[in-house]
């Protein structure tokens, strides 16, 4: 395979990279993790060859560690890409961590004092402690769970981290000969859901940690978020868990919130941070605002993987990190909305048309694994006949070709007794007792011979006589089982050797399907056998037995007395010598034959069992090599389809379109095998796979009991594939953009290339029409990038892109990897309440949270202010009457508590009732937005107070605007820069005037304008207030002279101008804590410092 590391060095171009750790919380984050190691090994033909990027995947579910998630397994391209165990942790709690921690959490509850986990029970919610079970396979979707294995396994995460970065150092020097120039400074990615409980629960504090570990200025944090519930179910609770973690997002990425939480009570690890908990926060759901919508879970995965591989070594890295400076102001401007919602998130998407080399690489690996099955089962193409092999087979058995009967032929052959068989001891035997007969001169000699003839007779026949045991039996018929039992082991053995040679890959004759014919034939051959053995045992009947030999001896002995008697006679002869010893003969033949019958009738019963015996295990061989068979036609099936499916991955696997010709595909696949011998290819990867089994060379390796099953078998194939052949693919790139044009007629690119960039459109959807929500066009990235070369195909791609769309030509940008087109627009500084969708899932949100075993939020002690807020309209209506109320004390300030205090008279109770609202004046607003009656008391309240001084206007001028409406300016104005009211200064009491802008009148200014206007010219009167200064006046009619309200101008004037310097010493104070952590460049903050003092 080609990568960008491949070449002579004077063809390589120099490219920056930054040293990179890239954190995955979950399942979500292990997945994209693993496709951005797959990226790496396609552009780059290792992960070793990029090593200043390093990763660690924290989950819950220690068992989803162990695996890719990935289709192709463990492996890709020849190379383990699991990760290793410096790349991975699993933050579990046994069921002893759990129960100890319950019992120190409600040791802690009883007896009211701090314990171990008092770091932990400050957040974790005290109702789920006797729920909470033990830790190892996820968290099941509760997020204060996930967040409590972070902190239990905080050392442990720490720790890995650290690695993590130490990993990446050290390589500088290797990484410039291969065309990177490492850049100082550290990228960290992390990325997850926000739908589960163990991404969402330890995402803030895995950042947080991080900007302990690096405060340093040089260190970029990304965060990559899921928050599309509908990939994973799409159940009430991962709605509820998907808000409630934005609104905690949302929460610590406003000014004026601090993070505030200890990880390591012993240790002393605490963080109180009020920067965000990311640099870039990207928002990622699987939709667009036009409609686009990725429904597969794992193609999204993908897509993030894309996105963050160009971020930190993609040859669009320098345009995309130019952009994100410049979104950074837009990303520090307030929203327009009264609550001046945060804008610091971003969002993307990305769309390619790309030559898919290792979709290529995988469709021929697939093919030669497809072929690979097909050679165990045809072979080479070639079938020789069934009989020709069983020929071949049956000829070791048999020197007689003609005969077929070569269980009895072995098995007679096989019997013997001091090196002879039956046939020949019987026939010896027969010969002596003949000479001896014949030998006999006289009549005397005969009938001693002839007396001596039946213990022969008897003795002979006693070794074939039948018995039930050993020592009933006759010894030949012993021997005759003897020798049966080591036949069928040997003619076992003759069978399995050759069925494993017929299995062995190196055999000419080697397939399954000859296998499988020349079993069907051998059983065939047995049937037969056993029917011809069957024959001769139903015409031999039955053995004789002991007395059938008396028997017919006694016929033959009868036949010789008679002899005898007659040779008294006178006319007897000399000729009856010979008639008795013919007759003799004839006997001993008789018993030759009764002897010979029963050898030869257990002969075929040894011969039957041995035929049944090879029957068994031909049947037996034949279900097995059927299960192989069918074993490797499901593994057909399946590479048939998974070529399909292969073939599919534009629609699974990236947005955009993928570029699969057919010609490529055969290209990759002849650069794996030798075209003049394809078949040595597929023997040697047949033996690799075989040699994972057993020894033996052949296929018999995968009848293994309980060893083989199809996913096994796959897995081992496709690791063996892919080592040998994996890195022989694809020798030359191809061009995306050639490939394209030709899969396209000229009337369909300009369409299909809108609608490719339609998908590339940012996948989240945001409503920027939205109310008091202004698009700047600073907000938008786009870019597409391809190799620009000066080809009639380039210049026809760049036509339909400008003339046709209407791509603008600084959308363009040039690159020098020619297989791939990318796509990439990034939208940012937005605030969440324009993301479309989020009313809904606050309603399953505010459902979930009246639930008694609801736990949604990870920490139950802070209210969270909404991500939504009340009205524009409706909350200017509020703020026009809540801060002239806390200005004017009509809403007065609980020290006690921190709240202001709202009386009311309840006319239904007919009491006085006090509500507490948040100190915090947002909150505050809040609260009033959703209670229409709180609210409307406040109004009531406020209304009653102006008319009551529109009878008594002198009080205006003579206390509450000295000594209430001026100093609660002065208070806001000296407000601390960390204080939780500070962001709304301005909206409060106004701007000042610079050089560039127009003094701003905030609410204060606003409603003093109104009351002037309500209450009108006064005319003087001669009773001042007596009251002015100490005490609140009694309303009693009295009115300010004219002049006084000059008076209290020109002291307002007086204040306000003893205020300005200090006005500029904090807002240069605010401007250099912005410069110093990197908001601002040099630059910048020189020209705010001339602007200030300036003034």
């Amino acid at each position: 395979m080609v990568t960008e590391f491949q070449g002579k060095p004077k063809e390589r171009q120099s490219r920056v990279i930054k040293k990179t750790i890239c954190i995955g919380l979950g399942g979500t984050g292990r997945d994209v993790l693993m496709r951005i190691r797959r990226l790496i090994i396609d552009k780059y033909g290792s992960l070793d060859e990029l090593p200043v990027i390093s990763f660690l995947a924290i989950d819950t579910d220690k068992d989803a560690l162990q695996t890719t998630g990935l289709r192709t397994g463990n492996t890709y391209q020849g190379e383990e890409i699991v990760f290793t165990d410096s790349e991975r942790i699993a933050a579990t709690m046994t069921p002893v961590d759990v129960n100890t921690f319950r019992q120190e959490l409600k040791d802690q509850y009883k007896y009211n004092r701090p314990g171990p986990c008092h770091h932990i029970a400050r957040w974790f919610p005290p109702q789920l402690v006797e729920h909470i079970k033990a830790i190892q396979d996820g968290a099941h979707g509760i997020r204060p769970v996930g967040r409590l294995t972070f902190f239990h396994n905080f050392r442990k995460i720490q720790k890995a981290i650290e690695s993590a970065e130490n990993r990446t150092r050290g390589h500088e020097g290797v990484l410039l000969k291969k065309g990177f120039n490492v850049e100082q400074g550290l990228n960290i990615f992390v990325v997850g859901s926000l739908c589960g409980g163990t991404g969402s629960g330890m995402f803030l504090d895995v950042a947080y940690t991080i900007r302990r570990m690096y405060s340093e200025k040089e260190t970029q944090l990304f965060g990559y978020l899921v928050v599309s519930p509908q990939l994973y179910g799409d159940t009430p609770n991962m709605n509820g868990n998907v808000y409630a973690a934005l609104k905690e997002l949302n929460y610590y990425s406003t000014p004026q919130t601090t993070f505030d939480t200890c990880f390591d009570l012993q240790n002393l690890i605490e963080i109180q941070e009020s920067r965000p908990p990311f640099d870039f926060t990207y928002l990622v759901s699987n939709q667009t605002a036009k409609d686009y919508k990725i429904i597969d879970k794992n193609k999204l995965t993908n897509v993030i993987a894309h996105k963050i591989t160009l971020d930190f070594c993609g040859e669009l890295a320098s345009a995309l990190k130019e952009q994100r400076d410049n979104f950074r102001l837009q990303m520090l401007s307030a929203d327009e909305h009264p609550f001046k919602m945060t804008q610091r998130y971003l969002t993307f998407g990305l769309a390619s048309v790309y030559f898919t080399r290792d979709i290529i690489v995988q469709v021929a690996l697939n093919r030669l694994e497809l072929n690979l099955t097909k050679f165990w089962l045809d072979g080479k193409g070639q079938s020789p006949e069934a009989q020709t092999l069983l020929k071949r087979f049956l000829i070791n058995w048999s020197a007689d070709k003609s005969s077929k009967d070569y269980f009895l032929l072995k098995l007679e052959e096989l019997t013997q007794d001091t090196n002879k068989n039956f046939a020949q001891t019987l026939k010896t035997w027969k010969v002596n007792l003949d000479i001896s007969l014949e030998e006999s001169k006289n009549l005397d000699e005969i009938e001693g011979i002839i007396n001596q003839l039946p213990g022969k007779l008897r003795e002979q026949f006693r070794t074939v006589q039948p018995g039930e045991t050993e020592s009933t039996r006759g010894i030949w018929l012993t021997y005759l089982q003897k020798s049966r039992v080591s036949l069928i082991d040997k003619l076992k053995g003759d069978i399995e050797q050759y069925w494993e040679s017929l299995l062995n890959p190196g055999n000419a004759d080697f397939c399954v399907n000859n296998t499988r014919a020349w079993l069907e034939a051998f059983f065939t051959e047995l049937n037969d056998s056993q029917r011809r053995l069957e024959e001769q045992k139903q015409d031999l009947r039955e053995m004789y037995r002991l007395e059938d030999l008396e028997k017919k001896w006694q016929d033959t002995k009868q036949l010789i007395d008679d002899f005898q008697q007659q040779k008294s006679l006178p006319f007897f002869g000399k000729n009856k010598v010979g008639q008795i010893q013919s007759e003799a003969r004839n006997g001993v033949q008789q018993i030759y034959q009764l002897i010979k019958h029963n050898f030869d009738f257990a002969l075929v019963e040894e011969a039957l069992k041995i035929c049944i015996s090879l029957q068994q295990q031909i049947q037996s061989l034949i279900n097995q090599t059927n299960n192989l068979n069918n074993l490797f036609q499901d593994l057909n099936v399946f590479y048939q389809k998974n070529e399909s499916d292969l073939k599919q991955v534009n629609f699974d696997e990236m947005s955009g379109e993928a570029i699969l010709p057919e010609e490529d595909i055969d290209s990759c696949y002849d650069d794996f095998v030798e075209v003049n011998e394809p078949y040595a290819q597929l023997v040697s990867v047949s033996l690799k796979i075989i040699e994972r089994f057993g020894n033996n060379q052949t296929l018999t390796q995968l009848l293994k009991p309980n060893l083989v099953d199809e996913p096994h078998l796959k897995q081992i194939i496709n690791n063996t594939v892919d080592r040998q052949f994996s890195n022989r693919g694809m020798s030359k790139v191809q061009s995306a953009i050639k490939r394209f044009l030709e899969h396209y007629p000229i009337s369909e690119r300009s369409k299909r290339l809108e609608q490719i960039l339609l998908e590339s459109e940012p996948l989240l959807p945001i409503n920027v029409s939205a109310t008091r929500y202004f698009d700047d066009p600073g907000k938008t990235l786009k870019i597409i990038g391809f190799k620009d070369k000066d080809e009639p195909e380039v210049r026809q791609f760049k036509e339909i892109l400008k003339k046709e769309i209407g791509v603008a030509d600084s959308v363009l940008k040039p690159m020098q990897a020619e297989d791939e087109i990318i796509i990439v627009h990034e939208y940012a500084a937005f605030p969440l309440r324009i993301v479309s969708g989020l009313e809904q899932m606050r309603q399953l949100y505010e459902r979930q949270l009246k639930l008694a075993q609801s736990f949604l939020h990870n920490d139950y002690s802070i209210d969270f202010f909404e991500m939504i807020p009340p009205d524009a309209n409706h909350v200017n209506q509020i703020e026009h009457t809540f801060f002239p109320c806390i200005a004017l004390d009509i809403l007065k300030h609980n020290a006690q508590i921190d709240k202001f205090e709202l009386t009311y008279y309840d006319q239904f109770r007919r009491t006085e009732e006090a509500i507490f609202l948040s100190s915090v004046w947002r909150e505050a607003v809040e609260q009033l937005a959703k209670r229409q009656d709180i609210a409307q008391a406040l109004i009531e309240k406020f209304e009653q107070f102006k008319y009551q001084l529109k009878s008594q206007p002198n009080q205006w001028y003579t206390y509450y605007f000295p000594e209430k409406i001026v100093k609660f300016i002065a208070h806001i104005d000296t407000l601390p820069k960390e204080h939780f009211n500070y962001f709304d200064r301005g909206k409060v009491i106004g701007e000042k005037a610079t050089d560039k802008e127009l003094a701003k009148d905030g609410i204060i200014q606003l409603f003093c304008l109104e009351m002037r206007n309500f209450l009108g010219v006064m005319e003087p009167q001669l009773t001042p207030s007596t009251n002015q200064t100490n005490s609140q006046p009694i309303l009693t009619g009295e009115v300010l002279e004219p002049e006084i309200e000059d008076n209290v101008q020109s002291t307002a004037v007086s204040q306000k101008s003893s205020l300005e310097q200090l006005e500029k010493l904090k807002l240069l104070d605010k401007y250099t804590d912005d410069f110093k952590q990197g908001f601002l460049t040099q630059e910048q903050f020189e020209a705010v410092k001339k602007l200030i003092f300036d003034q």
